[in-house]
This record gives C-alpha cells, sequence and structure tokens, in this order.
C-alpha cells in the first residue's frame, strides 16, 4: 500500500499513520462488499439494515505495523490516499446531519360522500401516493376527524392497509410502493344554535384535493374556506352534487342549508321599503330597510340585488347580524318580457332588449342571504348598511328585494353641512319634504315617496362657504431641549356651517393632543407631518359643526425640538451655553389660510433651566401687551413686562399681540445655570509610604441640574469615581465629559443619570503625596454656596507638621478609621475672591514628637477702669504619652487666689513691677484640674495636673 512505505519515523507516528491504512481498508471493504457482492463484512455484519443510501459507518482498529496482515480480514481492499478518505468521510457525516424529506406522501386525494341524515357517507375515495426509496415507509396521515377503513390497493385487493397511529397520536399506515389507495370514511354532523348542521372536517394533508357532496335537492353546502362548484346532472337518487376544493391543511368547515327546489312553489312575499341617506364630505353612508310580509309558506331564501360598487357594511334580519354569499345573477331577472301588443316589434327592439340586460348584469350583482331558519309572519326587518364615497354628484344607490311583491317605499335625504345641494334629480319618486334638518345634525333634509322600486335619485352638492373667524391664545413654554405650545382656538362662522376644520402647522412642530373645552366637542383628528415642500397640516372633525350661533373652543398642544427652530443645531442641554436665536413669529405652531385671526395672542414662558432676552432689532415694539396695572418703566421695549415672578431670580413672562407675527422680535434664550450649594468634606489619611485622600461632595440644589463640573489640577491622581444618591446606598453610574483647560486647571463634566431636584452626593478617591505635599483642593464650578472641611488621620505613632491658609481649626468628631488616628479639623475661612484654601503637609515626626502640643491658643483679655486686667485663656491640647503641661509665667508676679484676693495662695514678688496676678481657676474638658505655682528651672511656672483621660 502507498501510505505503508513512508512510515520512516517514531512508533507512534507510525501507529497514527497505521489506523489511516486500517480506516481506508475497513472503509474500502464496506464500499466494494457492499456495492458489488452485498456479502457480510464486519461493518455489514454489525449494522444489517445498513444500505447504499445510508451514511457509511466505520471504526478505526489501532494495531502495530508488524501485526497489520493479522488484523486484515480475507476480503479483498482497495487502497486510497488518507486525503482523500477523510474528504469521504467529512461528506459523509455531513449527508447525516441533512434534513430529508418524508418518504411517502399524499399528493392528490379525492373524497366522495353523500348526506345520510345528520352524516356523511363516504364512497369511491382515493389517495394517490408517492413514495421515495426502496423500503417500507410510514405514510402519516396527521390528525383526520373521518373516520377511516377499509382501504386497498386497487391491484392487490387482497391485502388490506392497516392504519395505526403512533406515540404522538399521528394516524398513519405502511407503504411500500406509490401508487393508488381506496378506502371509504364517514364524518358525524352536529347542529349550530341555529339548527345549522355543520361538519368540522379534518383531512389527511395532501397537495392537492376536493370534496364531493351528494345531497338532496332542497340542500346547498357553504363552506368557510374554499370553493363550492354545483355540478351539472342529478345524482342516483335525484339529488345535486357539489364539488369542493380542499386547501392544504385539509382543515374544512361544511354547513348544510336548506334551500327551494324548483318544484317548491315559491312563498308570496310583499315588502315595504325605506331609504335613508347621510352625505357629507366623509362619504354616503346609506340604511336601507324591508318590512317583509310572508303571506303563506316560509321564506327560506332571500336575495338581493345591489349596485356594484357599493361596499356593504353588514345585513341583519330582525336586529341580528347574518352572513351572505355574492351569487351569479341570472339574466332573465333583469329581461323585460315585452307585451302581447309588441309582439310584432322588429328584431332590432329584441336586440336591444338584450343589450339592456346585458348592461343591466355588469351594473348589478346579487347577494343571497344565509338565513339561519325559513322567515315566518308579517313585519320581519331585513337591513343593509353599506357605505360609498362622496362625489360632487352622486347617485343614491339602492337595493332591490328579489322574488316580491313591492308595496311602497319612502326615502330620507340628509345633506350635512358644510356641503350644500345645488341639484336633484329623482325618477320614480316625488319630494314630498324639504328644509333645515332639525335635530343635532346640521345640513339640509329631504324627504321622497317612492312608486318604483327602481326608482333613481341623484343628487349634487357642494362645500358651502363658512367665512371662518378664530381667536387664539398661545402659551409658549421654553425648555432646554424642546419647546412645548399650548394653543387655545376659538372658532365661529359668520354664514354656513363648518364640520371640520383645516389648519397649516407650521414646520419643526408636531401635534399630540386635540381636543374640546366641551369635552364632546371633537369627534376626531389627523396631523400629517410636513413632508419636502408641503407643510403639515391639521384636520380636526368636530360633532357638531360650527354657525353663526354656535362657536367650538379647542385645546391644541404641539411640540418642538429647540435645535429645529432656533438657530443652534442642538438643544441647550447639550452644553451650548452661548444662547439659541428663535423668531418668535416660529412660537406659533398654528396657520390658517381659510379663516381671519380677529384677535391672536403670544405668551412667552421661559421654564425652568432657561434664561431668556428679546432681540428687538427690526421688530415693532408697539407688539408688547402692557396692562394698565403695569407699572412699566420707559426706555427699551424689552422692560414692559407684563409679570415677573415674586423669586428674584425668575425669568419674566412676555405676552405679545401676534395678529402681525412678522412684526414680532426675536427671543435669544440660553441655559441658566443651577443654583447649588456644594459641602465638600475630605479625609486626609497620612502613611510613612504615602498618603491616601478620600473626598465627598454632598451637593443640595434649588434647579433642576443635569451635570456639575469639577475642576482641579491633579485629575491624573483620581483612581476611583462613585456617584450616589443621598438617599440610596447604591452606586449610580455616570458619564465624563471630555476635559478642559482652564485657569482654575483641568475641568471635568459629571452628567447625572436624569435630572434631578434631590441632595446627591459624589465621591472621589485618590492618590496623595508620598509623606509632604499640598492637599489638591477640587472646585464645583458655578456653585452658590461652597464649604470646605478637612480632617487630617495619621499613622499610629506619627505627627505631621501642618502649614495652613484660609483654613480654621474646627472641633469635629469625624468617623474613625482603622489604623489610624485623628489628628485634627480644618475649615475654610473667607480669604478673599480667587483665593484658594491651603493646607500642606511639610512632613512626619516619629522620634521627635513630643508628649504633649497645643494645636490652638485663645487669648481673652478684659481690662478695667481700675486698671485691672482679667485674662482667660483657653488651649487645645493633644497628649501622645502621659504627660503634665506647664507655662511660664512671668519673672515678677504675685498669684493669688480670686475668691480672696488680699490673700495669696503663692506669691513670687517683683518688688520694682509689683505686679500680681490672681488664678480663678484651671479646667481641663470642663472639670477642675489640680494646678500649682512653682519655680521650674529659676521661672515662676504654672504646673497642671492632667487626668489621664486626656
Amino acid at each position: 500500500m502507498r501510505l505503508l512505505a513512508v512510515w520512516n519515523t517514531t512508533w507512534l507516528c507510525r501507529t497514527v499513520l497505521l489506523v489511516c491504512a486500517w480506516s481506508i481498508g475497513a472503509w474500502s471493504q464496506i464500499s466494494v462488499v457492499c456495492a458489488q457482492t452485498r456479502t457480510g463484512s464486519t461493518e455489514a455484519t454489525a449494522n444489517p439494515a445498513s444500505s447504499s443510501e445510508d451514511v457509511v459507518r466505520f471504526r478505526r482498529i489501532l494495531v502495530p505495523e508488524e501485526y497489520l496482515d493479522q488484523a486484515r480480514e480475507d476480503v479483498p481492499y482497495l487502497p486510497i490516499a488518507r486525503d482523500e478518505f477523510e474528504r469521504l468521510v467529512r461528506e459523509s457525516r455531513a449527508a447525516r446531519s441533512l434534513t430529508r424529506l418524508p418518504k411517502a406522501a399524499i399528493v392528490h386525494a379525492e373524497y366522495t360522500a353523500r348526506l345520510d341524515g345528520e352524516d356523511l357517507v363516504g364512497r369511491d375515495s382515493f389517495w394517490d401516493v408517492a413514495c421515495w426509496g426502496t423500503r417500507e415507509t410510514f405514510l402519516s396521515l396527521g390528525n383526520p376527524t373521518i373516520a377511516l377503513e377499509g382501504a386497498y390497493r386497487p391491484d392487490d385487493i387482497t391485502s388490506p392497509l392497516v392504519f395505526g397511529s403512533l406515540d404522538d397520536g399521528t394516524v398513519g399506515t405502511l407503504v411500500d410502493r406509490p401508487g393508488r389507495i381506496v378506502f371509504t370514511w364517514t364524518a358525524k354532523g352536529r347542529h349550530d344554535l341555529d339548527g345549522t348542521l355543520r361538519f368540522d372536517l379534518q383531512f389527511p394533508p395532501a397537495a392537492a384535493g376536493s370534496l364531493t357532496l351528494e345531497l338532496p335537492s332542497d340542500a346547498k353546502p357553504v363552506v368557510d374556506d374554499g370553493i363550492v362548484i354545483e355540478q351539472r346532472g342529478e345524482t342516483e337518487d335525484g339529488g345535486v352534487s357539489y364539488r369542493i376544493g380542499l386547501p392544504g391543511s385539509g382543515r374544512l368547515i361544511v354547513r348544510i342549508l336548506e334551500q327551494p327546489s324548483e318544484n317548491k312553489q315559491q312563498a308570496a312575499v310583499t315588502v315595504r321599503e325605506q331609504r335613508l341617506y347621510d352625505v357629507s364630505p366623509r362619504g354616503l353612508d346609506a340604511v336601507l330597510r324591508f318590512s317583509v310580509d310572508i303571506l303563506d309558506q316560509p321564506l327560506d331564501r332571500c336575495r338581493l340585488r345591489i349596485e356594484r360598487g357599493l361596499r356593504i357594511v353588514s345585513v341583519s334580519v330582525d336586529g341580528a347580524d347574518v352572513s351572505w354569499n355574492r351569487v351569479a345573477p341570472e339574466a332573465s331577472a333583469f329581461e323585460n318580457t315585452p307585451p302581447a301588443e309588441h309582439a310584432e316589434d322588429t328584431p332590432s327592439a329584441a336586440e336591444s332588449l338584450k343589450t339592456n340586460a346585458a348592461e343591466d348584469l355588469r351594473e348589478w350583482e346579487v347577494i343571497e342571504l344565509q338565513l339561519p331558519r325559513p322567515l315566518v309572519g308579517t313585519s320581519r326587518n331585513i337591513e343593509v348598511r353599506a357605505i360609498k364615497p362622496w362625489a360632487k354628484q352622486v347617485r343614491l344607490p339602492h337595493v332591490v328585494f328579489e322574488d316580491a311583491f313591492w308595496e311602497s317605499g319612502e326615502a330620507g335625504v340628509l345633506v350635512r353641512s358644510p356641503l350644500t345641494t345645488t341639484d336633484l334629480d329623482y325618477r320614480g319618486a316625488r319630494l314630498l319634504d324639504a328644509g333645515l334638518s332639525p335635530g343635532e345634525a346640521s345640513g339640509e333634509m329631504f324627504e321622497l315617496g317612492l312608486f318604483d322600486p327602481d326608482a333613481e335619485l341623484t343628487w349634487t352638492t357642494r362645500l358651502a362657504e363658512t367665512n371662518l373667524r378664530f381667536e387664539e391664545t398661545t402659551t409658549a413654554s421654553l425648555g432646554e431641549e424642546e419647546i412645548v405650545a399650548e394653543t387655545l382656538l376659538k372658532a365661529s362662522a359668520s354664514n354656513g356651517n363648518a364640520f371640520s376644520l383645516l389648519l397649516s402647522v407650521r414646520p419643526g412642530w408636531r401635534i399630540e393632543q386635540v381636543d374640546g373645552i366641551d369635552e364632546a366637542a371633537v369627534r376626531d383628528w389627523n396631523f400629517q407631518p410636513e413632508q419636502g415642500d408641503r407643510p403639515g397640516s391639521l384636520e380636526v372633525v368636530l360633532s357638531s359643526p360650527v354657525g353663526p350661533m354656535r362657536p367650538v373652543s379647542l385645546r391644541i398642544l404641539a411640540r418642538a425640538s429647540v435645535a429645529s427652530l432656533g438657530s443652534g443645531e442642538r438643544g441647550l442641554a447639550s452644553g451650548d451655553r452661548d444662547g439659541i436665536t428663535v423668531p418668535l413669529e416660529a412660537l406659533l405652531p398654528i396657520r390658517s389660510s381659510v379663516a381671519d385671526f380677529e384677535r391672536r395672542t403670544l405668551q412667552v414662558d421661559p421654564g425652568p433651566g432657561v434664561e431668556a432676552e428679546l432681540d428687538w432689532a427690526g421688530a415693532e415694539t408697539d407688539v408688547m401687551v402692557v396692562p394698565e396695572t403695569a407699572d412699566a418703566a420707559e426706555g427699551t421695549p424689552g422692560s414692559r413686562l407684563l409679570s415677573q415672578s415674586a423669586e428674584a431670580e425668575a425669568s419674566p413672562v412676555w405676552i405679545f399681540n401676534a395678529e402681525r407675527p412678522a412684526a414680532l422680535p426675536r427671543l435669544v434664550f440660553r441655559r441658566r445655570a443651577a443654583r447649588f450649594d456644594v459641602a465638600r468634606n475630605v479625609r486626609w489619611l497620612l502613611r510613612e509610604d504615602g498618603t491616601r485622600l478620600e473626598y465627598r461632595f454632598v451637593v443640595t440644589t434649588r434647579d433642576p441640574i443635569a451635570s456639575i463640573q469639577i475642576a482641579c489640577k491633579d485629575w491624573d491622581k483620581l483612581t476611583d469615581v462613585e456617584l450616589a444618591w443621598r438617599r440610596s446606598d447604591d452606586p449610580i453610574r455616570t458619564r465624563f465629559a471630555p476635559l478642559t483647560m482652564t485657569g482654575t486647571g483641568s475641568v471635568r463634566s459629571i452628567r447625572l443619570p436624569r435630572p434631578t431636584v434631590e441632595p446627591f452626593e459624589i465621591r472621589l478617591r485618590s492618590k496623595g503625596p508620598e509623606s509632604a505635599g499640598t492637599l489638591p483642593i477640587f472646585d464645583v464650578l458655578d456653585a452658590s454656596v461652597e464649604t470646605l472641611q478637612v480632617h487630617v488621620f495619621s499613622e499610629q505613632g506619627f505627627l505631621p507638621r501642618i502649614v495652613v491658609r484660609g483654613l480654621e481649626r474646627v472641633d469635629a468628631d469625624p468617623v474613625e478609621e482603622p489604623g489610624y488616628r485623628y489628628v485634627v479639623s480644618y475649615r475654610n475661612t473667607d480669604i478673599g475672591e480667587n483665593v484658594s484654601p491651603l493646607l500642606q503637609i511639610q512632613g512626619l515626626m516619629r522620634e521627635k514628637a513630643p508628649k504633649l502640643w497645643a494645636w490652638q491658643e485663645r487669648h481673652q483679655t478684659r481690662v478695667t477702669s481700675s486698671g485691672t486686667t482679667y485674662h482667660r485663656l483657653v488651649y487645645l491640647l493633644h497628649q501622645e504619652l502621659p504627660a503634665n503641661p506647664k507655662w511660664t509665667l512671668p519673672e515678677s508676679v504675685l498669684l493669688f487666689d480670686d475668691s480672696d484676693p488680699e490673700v495669696p495662695r503663692t506669691s513670687a514678688r517683683d518688688e520694682q513691677s509689683n505686679l500680681r496676678l490672681f488664678v480663678d481657676r484651671v479646667l481641663v474638658d470642663g472639670r477642675p484640674a489640680i494646678w500649682r505655682i512653682a519655680e521650674v528651672e529659676g521661672k515662676p511656672s504654672l504646673l497642671v495636673n492632667l487626668p489621664d483621660t486626656v
């Protein structure tokens, strides 16, 4: 073999190659034996069901090279290259994963059945089956609802087929070849609530199929999904057969309806007709009613002749909706048989009658009502509702009741405003009355009497001139990203009536809501946004028309983005602090070319976070509305404000006369900086090998705030940022704007997830100087009030040397820090504008640190008129190790107890100055302490014994 000749490496390599060689041999053995001799082999014996069409199965056997001959079986082997063998293996495995088509299916099915009572009894039914494969396979029949039995092959009637089901309930049978299968079947019917016999049929799925039903002559099938064709000729028992096409799913619902046979005498029917028409610009609504009297036997078939193109909305019998089907009209129903005296007319006259009948067939169609049960009695009401598009000239549609005696008829026509009648033409009718509508529907009313069932009524209408007038008040609320306009529109008409208002919408605006001051004033509204050069439009359909004595008031809510109306390309909230200019005319979202504005007012209200001012360049100054009680200052028109909020920092509210929009000034508005206070709290943790800084900014705002800007020269030392609400322990993610350089250092803008007026905190952590350095101060820009408090902690056994500027030592009780000792706290003081406080660590002392030192001394002195001076000294002490403080006193003093000034407790007299010092008391943390006067190193000193708790 070719592969065996290349073994020239180690045993492992030879072993791998031997595996390939043995696999090749096994595969070749299977392929040759199966294809030529079909004899057994190791693989074939293990898989007796395998065939040439299945995926090839093989196994790899690992043997040493010297035993290769012993591992082979006594069958011929075909050498093959290793790469070619692996390719064949991959293709074989890929073929296994492919989804195969069913190996047997029904390609055509024919079902035939006759109605026997409430059952369908099948006969002469068959399937044409296709098979793919050479073995017996399962033919799936799905889950049929018909009972199958007696299946056999026409060429083998002695071997009937057996039906069974799988575990999932699928019914089927085993087939071994294609061909036809003949069977019988039955189906059970049931009655609906209205008494109609119904069959819910589920046939086995098939590519194509049909159902032939043999029914009595007085029965007719109706299906929900399928086509029913009545076949010519009678059945063996004198019935009628119908052929129904089956859908691919095999699902079919058949209802059996009773219908009169030709031998059955037609019922005597008399009808009275009423037509009601409602004509408006929205279209024509028709209500066509028949009052039916059945004089003798029940009426089991009802056919109506309607005009083509008329859209039927509903058909009801005695108030209950019924279904209906279109049926082919009979030409004889439209042919007029000439009287006997005209029997000698020329052939051209007869040809003319046929032509007219053909034209009628094209203009009319017939529908048949599916009556749940035959109609009996008198005054049975049948009503047809239909619609038709409005046109300036329209023929009012009507319906003809077939096979009935037409007794009388009447018609009513309502032409709603703003339509008015310019002409009317009626044939087979007479006008009884005409005038204005007395009801809520404004318009013209006509009443007609009909003396022909085919009476034609033709109406010509046009839109009446209404001369609309508007009064408008628009309030525009300015926001950072969008502008909201609320328009109160009062519409009236000097003459005529208007059922709808057509308005234009300025570019950039979108209408969000339209309603009436009276809740029932608006029936519907439709907004069409601008498209290209075509402006937006708003159509408001009113529930009652606008007339001379019937005004209507509307409320229209509109929104527009700041970028779409102003000079900027984005909203103020995106960081544009220079302002955006908007013409005030653009703040009026509604325009109209068909109405006159009698009064038009615009009110501009800058919202929270927005500052606005007026630009009067090129505008007329008399458009500002100033009330008589306003105390307006003389000067620029912008100073004449209608009203101003009591809050000093609130933006003004302006009101303008907007009857001439082009004369209005322009509005410049910008984002107002939010008013907020910041309390900065810093914890400086000092260690010998480095320091760590923790910042906490508590922000309290009075305006909605969406971001803050923090400036510092040491942003590169920032290691962690955490944003959290004060009332929540959950951190909130934030976004950082790009860094900008200012005079105060690097500035980073922190944007909040959403604007808020609630207090929140920002926590920053950063590395500090290694052992000495200046505290980095983070400043929050645009803060109204900014405070700073610094807490210094040092590692146990160390004492920092601190230099401060603009900071005051304060008593504080900060949170303990594990591993650190609290040292001191400071707060900022007012040291001048643009001067930052300073806190500098000059180093940490360890071995030379004193046992006791004073952080602060407060000395109060009071001088009386007698020459006595009173002193009060307060010291803030820090005790590192047990020690007692001493104070060196002036060398020439006399110390006396203040309770008895004449008796000195301890004295050291200076004969020259005669200075006497009285000690009132010594207190430590508010409690009396033991003290004494003594000479220390030749100097009078005050010695105090400190308690151990200090």
